[in-house]
């Protein structure tokens, strides 16, 4: 007991040495807090009022998670903002040299053209119709497909009891569907120790059911992101928003094909590089495990960039365990030895005898036995 109130009496002594608020277990003491209410709530004067603090350095506590942090005031500030608006760029840039000067005067300036948008919970000032993307439709692959509808009836049900009306809009077949389930996994987006990882998923799972297509974003001149995942931004998550907020009356419902059918857009199917990596997802170890050893036969870049688009799989291990931990490491170590043998007229594959004792590797071989038998093999290459 005397060692618990010996630690107790250290702990207060530090927090009591600094002249800064503490905050435990979120019980808000700061007015940061109060204002940040009020503006998840759509109130335009409290997201001015928050700017006045930008000009703060006073250094405050924060808990994350089981993490005590002392950011300043006006980084707190910031984040709130930023978390909270859709500003464009050439509207205002919000990094860390905004000061409080600079945002009140742009905000004065445009205080009649800022709105509260309910259905994002955040305020913009340029409507998402009037903004540009680069995307791609891309069919989905058999797999995918299956494995949604596998789960149809959990996703269809998904807004039963949250969303009275957008359930009844899935139910009616109504394309606007597609756009408030966008607006949904929106608002579910990741804030400052708030997570709704599971509810994303749930909406994304369910646009790709209801649609039987995926929407990839250009991320560079020769890179498209299939995978949301891979990007806990809430950039990720407006880039899927502004693309149905522009098109879900693109899509139309198709009774014979069970989905709705994108009726402007062409919508791609999948190269000979992506199904071979889709395939890694296999249920089925020799599909999976005949896919990998094929993907180790490619070209180094074309391994690269299949790893890269397939990322989202590896970093959430959505792949087939006979092919191993970390495969993507791998296949790229494996893509260049094989193109390394091939350039040099090196037999990498062996014959048919060389593959049968192989195989014995699979037995369960005590150590001594299975080292002096890896020694064999070795010698006799």
């Amino acid at each position: 007991m005397k060692y618990f109130l010996l630690i107790f009496l250290l702990i207060s002594s530090y927090s009591v040495s600094f002249s800064q608020e503490v905050i435990f277990d979120g019980q808000v003491r700061n007015p940061l807090y109060s204002l940040e209410k009020k503006i998840l709530n759509g109130d335009k004067d409290a997201l001015r009022d928050i700017g006045k603090i930008l000009s703060s350095r006073k250094k405050i506590y924060e808990s994350l998670g089981y993490h005590l942090l002392q950011p300043k005031e006006r980084e707190i500030a910031l984040r709130i903002i930023e978390e909270n608006t859709l500003f464009l760029p050439f509207e205002i840039i919000l990094d860390s040299n905004l000061t409080a000067n600079d945002y009140l005067l742009f905000f004065n300036k445009n205080y009649n053209k800022i709105y509260f948008k309910k259905e994002y919970g955040a305020f913009l000032i340029t409507p998402l119709e009037e903004r540009n993307l680069n995307y791609k439709v891309r069919r989905l692959s058999t797999i995918k497909k299956d494995t949604l509808e596998k789960r149809s009836t959990e996703l269809l049900n998904f807004f039963m009891d949250k969303n009275a009306s957008l359930h009844n809009l899935i139910k009616e077949r109504n394309p606007l569907c597609l756009k408030e389930i966008a607006e949904a996994y929106f608002r579910y987006r990741i804030r400052y120790d708030r997570y709704n990882f599971k509810e994303e998923e749930q909406c994304i799972d369910l646009l790709k059911l209801l649609t039987n297509v995926e929407i990839g974003m250009q991320k560079t001149s020769d890179s498209i992101s299939y995978d949301v995942r891979l990007d806990f931004t809430q950039e990720a998550n407006l880039e899927t928003l502004i693309y149905w907020t522009k098109h879900y009356s693109d899509y139309e419902y198709n009774e014979h094909q069970k989905h709705f059918i994108n009726t402007k857009d062409s919508v791609i199917g999948f190269t000979y590089i992506e199904k071979l990596f889709d395939l890694l997802t296999s249920l089925d170890d020799t599909i999976a495990f005949n896919s990998y050893e094929a993907i180790t036969d490619l070209n180094p870049s074309e391994v690269i960039k299949g790893i890269d688009g397939f990322k989202g799989n590896f970093m959430h291990y959505n792949y087939n365990n006979v092919i191993g931990s970390f495969p993507d490491k791998r296949l790229e170590q494996l893509s260049n030895l094989t193109f390394y043998c091939r350039e040099n007229n090196i037999d990498y594959k062996g014959n048919e005898i060389l593959r049968h004792k192989l195989m014995r590797l699979n037995e369960n071989l005590e150590f001594k036995e299975r080292l002096k038998y890896e020694d064999y093999l070795i010698e006799n290459l």
